[in-house]
C-alpha cells in the first residue's frame, strides 16, 4: 500500500514498488500543499470539491493564477481571458490570444478612447477595406465592425 505523510503544507507520499527494482524498493514523492486565497482550504481541496475554480486546468485557483500573473485578466472580471475567450470566441476576433477590448482595437482615431471620433471614421469607412475600421479583420468594413465597436465603446477611458 501506499503512505501519505502530511506537516506544514508539505505532502509526501510513499509507493512501495513504484520504481520496479526490488521488491522492498519504492519511491517517495514531495509535494507542496498550497492554500493561495488564504481561505484556510488547501487548494487542491478546493478545486476537487469545487469550492473554486480551474477553468484553464492548470492545476492553480483561477484567482490565484491571476494575482500570480500566471494568467490575464486584462478585463478584470477575475476569470483568466483565456477561459472568456474559449467561452466567447467572440471576444478575440483577431485570434491572438487577447481579448480585443484590452486591445483599444476599437480606436480607430488613435486618441485612447472608444468614442465619437471612432464611430464616425467606422461610418465614413463603411463598405470598405480600411483596415484600421475593418474591426472584425474579415475584409470589409460592415455591421460586426458597428457591433465591435458599439461593445468597446468607452468615452471616457
Amino acid at each position: 500500500g501506499s503512505a501519505i505523510g502530511m506537516r506544514g503544507g508539505m505532502a509526501i507520499i510513499g509507493t512501495p514498488g513504484a520504481d520496479g527494482a526490488r521488491d522492498d524498493s519504492g519511491a517517495a514523492f514531495v509535494s507542496v500543499l498550497l492554500d493561495c486565497d488564504l481561505d484556510g482550504e488547501l487548494d487542491i481541496c478546493a478545486l476537487d470539491s469545487g469550492m473554486a475554480l480551474d477553468c484553464d486546468g492548470d492545476g492553480i485557483v483561477d484567482s490565484c493564477g491571476i494575482e500570480m500573473h500566471f494568467a490575464e485578466d486584462c478585463n478584470g472580471n477575475s476569470i483568466p481571458d483565456s477561459c472568456d475567450i474559449a467561452a466567447n470566441a467572440g471576444l478575440d476576433t483577431n485570434s491572438n490570444g487577447v481579448i480585443d477590448s484590452c486591445e483599444g482595437l476599437a480606436d480607430i482615431a488613435g486618441d485612447g478612447v472608444v468614442g465619437l471620433d471612432d464611430l464616425i471614421m467606422l461610418i465614413q469607412a463603411w463598405g470598405s477595406s480600411n483596415p484600421a475600421a475593418d474591426l472584425d479583420g474579415n475584409g470589409t468594413v460592415g455591421v460586426r465592425d458597428l457591433i465591435l465597436l458599439l461593445e468597446m465603446w468607452n468615452p471616457t477611458a
